[in-house]
């Protein structure tokens, strides 16, 4: 009886406090997505432009939401 391979546990980072910030959230959303995960066990952290370190699977939103609170008003 063969068995499935064990799955290889791996992290996927976003975010991040330089001025790169967003450009790896649209990054995130391309990849993350695209992770087996037959293969992987994925897990998700994310860096806020504070620097604070987040995980879970809706890391993405939780960075986009936190900057979009911390936005200028432009009104």
């Amino acid at each position: 009886q063969k068995h499935a391979p064990k799955k290889l546990q791996v992290g996927a980072i976003c975010g991040g406090v330089s001025t790169e910030h967003d450009v790896t959230l649209l990054s995130a959303r391309q990849v993350f997505p695209r992770l087996n995960r037959e293969l992987y066990d994925v897990v998700q952290f994310g860096i806020t432009k504070q620097g604070q370190w987040i995980s879970g699977d809706d890391v993405i939103d939780r960075l986009e939401k936190s900057t979009a609170a911390l936005a200028p008003d432009t009104e």
